[in-house]
């Protein structure tokens, strides 16, 4: 997790060829990482995976593009331990306790309006800022989002080729498979969205998941009844139902009695 984050402060835009190749960098030293540890442990427990088959192993696709010559020797030595060694999760909670971005996804927003409700008529909105961005603001002293640095972007603004790229560039190297959403506009035709899937399926994506903006998010499980009035836009009340931010659509935390998000600072006490 944190990749995007990792991008801001490092001045490089998410979907660059800089960060892409930056990618396959980390995503082979990772590889190479986790298949030695994986050595190591079939060594010291003296066992493979019980289904372990050291020809198919050495000569799969995965190994003979990711593996250097010390890796395959200690797989040569050793065995592996694990079937699959490698996956990224989305790490939605987790990433938000620690204010970066999940999984190897972009920032989902640069900024967001947040409005605080009032008894007396007076409900006032005020912009809130990602915390990789409102870290950036701070240090550059930038008062306006405007002038933020190009290399400044979110899910929003990148094409779906850039995001299909980016997690290609991963998928070489994690031996199962990655979480990451691609977000679309509300008027993404039919066509478009089979053309990612099929880009996707292209660049040796194992799978990929879309969200058009607008659609409508439940809980996983639904009553029958239920369902038969399911309304394609959702309203605030409903996404805060199913535990969801209004604002950002991450998960809502409990803290200090108050259902808030981390991510982009929404509290339901706020309201």
């Amino acid at each position: 997790m944190g990749l995007g984050s990792m991008f801001v402060k490092m001045g490089i835009r998410y979907g660059s060829e800089e960060s892409i190749e930056l990618s396959e960098k980390i995503g082979k030293i990772m590889a190479n990482r986790a298949l030695q540890a994986s050595a190591k442990q079939a060594w010291k427990e003296q066992k493979t995976f019980p289904e372990y088959d050291e020809e198919a192993t050495l000569s799969s696709s995965y190994i003979q593009n990711v593996a250097t010559d010390e890796t395959i020797e200690m797989i040569k030595e050793y065995g592996l331990r694990n079937s699959q060694v490698l996956t990224i999760a989305p790490t939605g909670s987790i990433s938000n306790i620690c204010g970066v971005s999940g999984g190897i996804e972009p920032i989902y927003k640069v900024s967001y309006i947040r409005t605080t409700k009032s008894l007396h008529g007076e409900d006032k909105e005020y912009k809130v800022f990602s915390p990789i961005v409102r870290k950036l603001m701070e240090a550059k002293n930038i008062k306006d989002e405007n002038n933020l640095p190009d290399y400044v972007t979110d899910a929003f603004e990148l094409s779906y080729m850039e995001r299909i790229k980016m997690k290609a560039a991963w998928q070489k190297y994690i031996d199962a498979s990655i979480s990451s959403t691609i977000n679309l506009d509300n008027d993404v035709t039919v066509d478009e969205i089979k053309d990612i899937y099929i880009k996707a399926w292209e660049h040796g994506l194992k799978g990929l998941t879309i969200f058009r903006d607008g659609c409508a998010r439940v809980g996983i499980l639904k009553g029958d009844e239920e369902m038969k009035d399911k309304k394609t836009e959702m309203t605030d009340q409903d996404w805060i139902d199913n535990g969801i931010c209004p604002q950002c659509k991450s998960s809502l935390n409990m803290s200090g009695g108050c259902n808030e998000c981390t991510n982009c600072g929404f509290q339901l006490c706020g309201i």
